[in-house]
């Protein structure tokens, strides 16, 4: 009896410590939510290239929307069965503009980053085989080693930790019924309305940033074996044929993500939202780097430029400033990409498919289609 009622109390005690230890891991998270100014210093810390700092930041913003949106049931944030404090922070469930602009740059800026310094080791490799007629020397054997350790692993684990909060953050933005929607009241059109546009923008920008951070990880994943890893047996060339399939289920993973956030844009927002020039250079930058079909993406990237880009600043000349941020640049970007691929792969001004005025759904249907190399 003694031994079932110790059994019983270390249950109860043990329930009771779980329970008290999720109250003040909602506290936390409340408490962060409702802040007005949770990400100034993360903003601080990006403009002092802080970006570890940034990062943790920026993941303590997220886990705690996504740990209020997890504890918290969805009928608290409704007018008629809620409760008005929660009804208070449901409305700062939603990332603003601005921090989803920071945390898209920062993402993003630092896989470009580790891609940059993966070529460069890849470089100097090459340079250091010739030197030495193509033995690997313990400098190459170092140098790959510091690209997987501190370059490829440090990467995708920034992927595999931000990807989890991303796809919660994604749900909940489409969730029927929406904390974040619940909390404002129908009666006040114009707030309400604001909020369901917000929501809408959000699950676009959180499929197309899904969709970033596989493209880039896709650019840095290798497509043959380390140096220390390679062997003169027949397991090499299954090992590599298990890294080309890694490779394009990643790739498939990037395409999904852009495709989800196409099809959604294109019925709940406007053509000229700023998300619709990323989606089509993302699309461009596929079929570029993927699908080897440069043509294509040519066509595509001068067609969105030619014809998206006008229609989209001009559309956004009176919004917020961090709307009107978001194009620019992905606008750099596109110019930069138009002129690095014409001269890699110049075409004929007098050429007619320079001029062609397709409509982006007739470009974008080889995507649907083709499957990656």
């Amino acid at each position: 009896i003694n031994a079932e009622y110790g059994e019983c109390l270390s249950a109860t005690w043990f329930e009771a410590l779980m329970a008290s230890k999720r109250s003040q891991r909602l506290e936390s998270a409340l408490e962060i939510v409702n802040n007005q100014h949770r990400s100034f210093v993360a903003q601080a810390a990006m403009a002092a290239k802080d970006y570890s700092r940034c990062f943790q930041e920026m993941r303590n913003v997220m886990a705690a929307v996504v740990v209020v949106l997890e504890s918290i049931p969805i009928a608290s944030f409704s007018k008629e069965t809620g409760d008005p404090q929660v009804r208070a922070y449901g409305r700062n469930l939603a990332l603003t503009t601005d921090e989803r602009s920071l945390l898209g740059k920062l993402l993003i800026d630092n896989l470009k980053t580790s891609i940059s310094n993966a070529e460069e080791v890849q470089t100097t490799q090459a340079d250091e085989l010739e030197t030495n007629n193509g033995y690997a020397t313990e400098t190459v054997l170092q140098l790959d080693r510091f690209r997987n350790f501190v370059i490829e692993k440090r990467a995708f684990a920034l992927v595999k930790s931000f990807s989890t909060a991303i796809h919660k953050l994604a749900k909940y933005a489409a969730a029927d019924p929406n904390p974040y929607l619940l909390s404002f009241d129908e009666k006040e059109a114009k707030k309400y309305e604001k909020a369901r546009q917000k929501m809408q923008e959000d699950y676009v920008f959180y499929h197309l940033l899904l969709g970033d951070l596989n493209r880039h990880q896709a650019l840095l994943m290798r497509q043959e074996l380390a140096f220390h890893e390679a062997q003169l047996d027949r397991s090499v060339s299954l090992q590599e044929k298990m890294l080309t399939e890694e490779r394009a289920r990643v790739v498939q993973e990037a395409r999904d993500g852009y495709q989800i956030a196409f099809d959604y844009a294109k019925e709940n927002l406007p053509s000229t939202h700023p998300f619709v020039l990323r989606i089509g250079f993302s699309f461009a930058i596929i079929l570029y780097d993927f699908l080897d079909n440069p043509d294509a993406a040519v066509d595509l990237a001068n067609t969105i430029h030619r014809e998206v880009a006008p229609r989209v600043l001009d559309a956004n000349k009176s919004a917020e400033a961090a709307v009107r941020l978001e194009a620019l640049p992905i606008l750099q970007e596109l110019e930069e990409k138009l002129f690095l691929w014409t001269v890699v792969q110049p075409m004929d001004p007098q050429d007619p498919k320079c001029y062609d005025a397709k409509s982006l759904d007739q470009l974008l249907e080889p995507l649907i289609k083709e499957t990656p190399k």
